[in-house]
């Protein structure tokens, strides 16, 4: 079966009429891109702002779970002042302890910030630090008051701490976990 030329002819035609049509048909404008609300404006405008801020609520929390542990466990509803998320419960489950087993500290933890690792912004804040717990002022009591600490216990604690919030005076600690690598802190 043959098609006739003409058919032929007329169906090349049509395409290259739609062809044709179609180069001349103005292209679509794009769309301005959206331009972001006021609020999704970084809450930090550099690192060091962030660092600050999260220096300064890792210096809350070390003072308020300092509190905690000196009381022996009792008042760990300060906590929530300072922390959320797993750092809360880590804190509330270590005031338990100390309640539990009749413990308390005596003294004051210091710290010194190794390293900002990572500042994440979007509708909260989250800034990641490394830091070194000085706790050779800090003893561990009995229910009796005598000192418990182990000597040549590491004084110098390294950890990488969280702070997360949705205002730079806003952060929390969200986490504080223990560098078990090799300790920056004695080096």
């Amino acid at each position: 079966m043959s098609i006739p030329s003409t058919r032929v002819a007329a169906l090349a035609a049509a395409g290259a009429l739609s062809l044709v049509l179609s180069a001349c048909t103005p292209a679509a404008e794009p769309s301005p891109e959206p331009t972001p609300p006021a609020s999704e404006s970084p809450i930090f405008a550099s690192d060091e702002e962030a660092l600050a801020a999260a220096v300064e609520a890792y210096e809350r929390f070390l003072d308020v779970s300092t509190a905690v542990s000196n009381d022996g466990g009792r008042g760990a509803d300060r906590l929530m002042s300072v922390a959320i998320g797993q750092a809360l419960q880590d804190e509330e489950a270590a005031a338990r302890e100390f309640a539990d087993e009749k413990i308390r500290t005596q003294g004051d933890a210091t710290f010194t910030v190794q390293e900002l690792q990572s500042v994440e912004q979007s509708e909260t804040a989250t800034v990641t630090i490394y830091v070194c717990d000085d706790i050779a002022e800090l003893d561990l009591l009995d229910e009796a008051g005598v000192s418990i600490v182990k000597r040549g216990r590491v004084t110098d604690v390294p950890y990488t701490v969280v702070a997360t919030g949705e205002s730079g005076d806003g952060l929390k600690v969200s986490r504080r976990d223990l560098w078990e690598r090799e300790n920056y802190c004695l080096a």
